[in-house]
């Protein structure tokens, strides 16, 4: 399938032209990943690209354990708690 997408933003343009040179590809294949990454999609036979879903059940397993206890952020969030009994008027 073919798309043409006019009117990309500078920005935009300039950082596919810059990973496409970088990695010694096309443009046009680092903007096929770009936009299956962003879909969450893995491109028909890239074996490479890994998505991530939460219907894997051990997809936060990472996270398990790694609390910290961090006081000064704790404190920090006090005033996120505080009502203003003027705003519930």
């Amino acid at each position: 399938m073919t798309i043409v997408l006019n009117n990309l933003p500078a920005n935009v343009d300039q950082a596919l032209q810059q990973k496409a040179a970088t990695e010694g590809r096309s443009v046009q294949e680092v903007a096929a990943e770009a936009v299956a990454r962003g879909l969450g999609v893995t491109r028909e036979g890239d074996t490479s690209a890994q998505t991530k879903t939460v219907d894997s059940p051990n997809w936060l397993d990472k996270y398990i354990g790694s609390w910290v206890e961090d006081p000064e952020f704790n404190e920090a969030l006090k005033d996120f708690e505080r009502i203003d009994p003027e705003l519930w008027k």
